[in-house]
């Protein structure tokens, strides 16, 4: 199966996995295939450099540009 992820899912399975973190399992398993493109990227980035994420970021000990690092590597871009 294919799917493209709303920008709130990724960053919700991001930071917080939960319901959006088994659809990543998903994918992990080769059960998914998750298909990304630059338009999401630039909107998931532009949403993970807000100042109300900072901390959760920190907490998790990462960086925006790992996040985005992890999409890229979970996903194949159209």
């Amino acid at each position: 199966m294919r799917v493209v992820l709303d920008v709130n899912v990724w960053v919700s399975g991001l930071l917080w996995r939960g319901v959006p973190g088994k659809i990543f399992d998903l994918a992990a398993a080769n059960k998914i295939t998750i298909y990304t493109s630059e338009p999401i990227l630039a909107d998931v980035e532009e949403i993970l450099v807000r100042k109300k994420f900072q901390a959760r970021i920190n907490t998790l000990n990462t960086s925006v540009k790992e996040l985005l690092s992890i999409i890229k590597h979970r996903s194949v871009e159209y």
